[in-house]
């Protein structure tokens, strides 16, 4: 896992940054203030790619 973004809270539309072709799924974890390198919770959501 990597990190791909930070939600802003405003409800908004968030671009994934970096390379996804390749990846298998995604998750939303809640995350200290800025994001982290690694998730540090489990996933509050999750969904396995394609979809």
């Amino acid at each position: 896992m990597r990190p791909a973004g930070v939600l802003d809270g405003d409800g908004g539309a968030v671009l994934m940054e970096g390379r996804v072709a390749t990846a298998s799924g995604l998750g939303v974890t809640v995350e200290p203030a800025g994001g982290s390198e690694r998730p540090t919770t489990k996933p509050v959501a999750a969904r396995e790619l394609p979809t």
